[in-house]
């Protein structure tokens, strides 16, 4: 979730800096297409993240059952 939310905020201040330093229209088009496509890139990248911490998340938990289990001699 931090890393979704610090992508964004970074998207956005490129997204800023790079239209402060646009010269013509055409350019301008280009590099918010640019940024666009990047922020995808980012978004898929977070969202990618989230997923793998999830299982991480999942994986511990059943790492410690297991260890529980052994510690009180119970099998699952």
């Amino acid at each position: 979730m931090k890393i979704r939310k610090l992508t964004a905020l970074l998207a956005i201040i490129i997204t800023l800096a790079l239209f402060s330093a646009c010269g013509n229209n055409s350019q301008q088009e280009a590099e918010q297409q640019q940024i666009k496509e990047e922020i995808q890139q980012l978004e898929a990248e977070a969202t990618e993240l989230d997923s793998t911490a999830q299982e991480i998340k999942a994986d511990t938990k059943a790492l410690q059952d297991a260890l529980d289990a052994l510690d009180t001699g119970e099998e699952n």
